[in-house]
């Protein structure tokens, strides 16, 4: 395995993570405390995050990776709004939080 491998496994592996914590958000709320744990799954969730973020600056130092369009997460806030309002119209989607 070179260094390339070993960091896209890790970038994997963070990915996961933060897939897991947004289930346990899902399933057991955003203030929610795991027995052993002293934070809340929100802040849970925003370390997965920031490992991910993290996991992928590095990747970037290693590799031709490009930044990306900085202006993408905003793009892709304006999607989910567009697709939350058609699943609203198709009854698929409550209003409530």
């Amino acid at each position: 395995m070179n260094q390339i491998e070993y960091v896209l496994t890790c970038v994997i592996e963070e990915c996961n993570e933060l897939a897991q914590r947004a289930c346990k958000i899902q399933r057991f709320g955003l203030t929610e405390i795991q027995p052993g744990q002293e934070k809340n799954n929100a802040e849970r969730l925003i370390e997965e995050w920031y490992d991910l973020v993290g996991s992928m600056m590095f990747l970037r130092n290693i590799c031709d990776v490009p930044p990306g369009d900085l202006n993408a997460p905003l793009t892709k806030i304006e999607k989910i709004r567009k697709y939350m309002k058609y699943s609203k119209e198709k009854g698929t989607l409550t209003e409530e939080k």
